[in-house]
């Protein structure tokens, strides 16, 4: 039977209107799928920071959200915890927060509760990841991580500026703007370094590190831009599969990998693009807006695209099917995805979405 038979919408309560509906492509799954909308909670209005826990979130735990000048945390049954405006710059995980000018000599890091965790005290831009926390060096040539003592852990540097940067469980991979891409274990050693080449200007657009640490994908290169995706055997690499694209994207690429490290998906003049790392194939979704940012369950990707005020979601079964996709306008967006519930916001609302097979 073919998916656009099974899948089915169940709409209770109110929810924002452009998830009211998806458009179904065919392909059959094992099971009934559902899209059961759970709650939509306002971010209009700015919330006061709750440093006790037990009036913030159930069991603390919350999700960070991040607009263009707001950002805030909210739990998993709807609660915002915290709402703000925002000048200047803000790096947010689920762990730690902070927030700085350009100016800055040094910046304090908070937990979504308002508590200090630390201060890093240097000169740089700070970048949270999960329970990670990285300074980048002025000039934009190297990148330290600190622990919540605020202590350097490691220092990496190299000549060129840093034009890509993933932090995943087993590492770090950096791309560069001479075509460099490094990869660092979890202490800050280098295991290894390489150059791509093949193309007129070496830059390293995109790159991203699978949380098993086996694969690096990267878009590398201009006039002649191409994806390559990278086996990982300890100290070692091996190219796997490389592909040249039709065109070019002259700017920072979205890249990322899904949570089982199974597919990685990239922004490209082509599409969006999936690559199936078990078989070392390529295929692309005709989408041509920017990537926000990607969802994973786990036979689900979920796909978040914009252009100015033009928005999509787009459903694709693992690993090239796409199933669904729906349309939308708001200036500002953004996906998150936990397991099987979806979090999708705009400039105004939060709304939340579960996934049921």
């Amino acid at each position: 039977m073919p998916l656009k038979d099974k899948v089915r919408l169940i709409v209770v309560g109110s929810i924002v209107v452009f998830l009211l509906y998806f458009l179904v492509a065919s392909k059959p799954l094992n099971k009934d799928l559902y899209f059961l909308p759970v709650w939509s909670s306002s971010i209009e209005n700015e919330v006061e920071i709750s440093t006790n826990k037990k009036e913030g979130a159930e069991n603390g735990k919350v999700y960070p959200f991040l607009m263009k000048n707001k950002f805030g945390y909210f739990s998993d049954s709807g609660k915002i915890i915290m709402a703000r405006e925002f000048v200047g710059k803000v790096s947010a995980s689920s762990n730690y927060w902070c927030q700085y000018n350009v100016n800055a000599k040094e910046t304090a890091v908070y937990d979504p509760f308002g508590n200090l965790i630390t201060t890093i005290k240097a000169v740089g831009f700070t970048h949270i990841v999960n329970d990670k926390i990285y300074l980048f060096l002025p000039g934009g040539y190297g990148v330290a991580e600190y622990n919540t003592q605020g202590m350097r852990l490691w220092k990496y540097e190299h000549t060129a500026a840093i034009t890509a940067f993933c932090s995943a469980e087993k590492g770090v991979a950096i791309g560069y703007s001479d075509g460099k891409i490094a990869y660092l274990d979890k202490s800050g050693n280098e295991v290894f370094n390489f150059y791509p080449g093949g193309s007129a200007y070496q830059v390293i657009s995109g790159v991203a590190l699978s949380n098993d640490g086996k694969f690096i994908a990267c878009v590398s290169g201009i006039e002649k831009q191409r994806i390559l995706l990278i086996r990982i055997m300890e100290r070692q690499y091996k190219i796997v599969k490389h592909e040249y694209l039709k065109g070019n994207l002259y700017r920072q690429v979205f890249v990322s990998f899904d949570g089982d490290s199974s597919c990685a998906i990239f922004e490209s003049s082509d599409g969006v693009g999936i690559i199936d790392c078990k078989n070392y194939q390529i295929r692309f979704i005709d989408e041509r807006e920017a990537i926000v940012d990607v969802g994973d369950g786990k036979n689900l990707i979920t796909i978040l695209t914009q252009k100015n005020d033009k928005c999509k979601l787009i459903m694709v079964e693992k690993p090239f099917q796409k199933i669904a996709t729906t349309a939308f306008n708001s200036s500002e967006v953004f996906l998150l995805q936990d397991k099987n519930k979806l979090f999708v916001g705009t400039a105004y609302k939060i709304s939340a979405i579960e996934v049921k097979n």
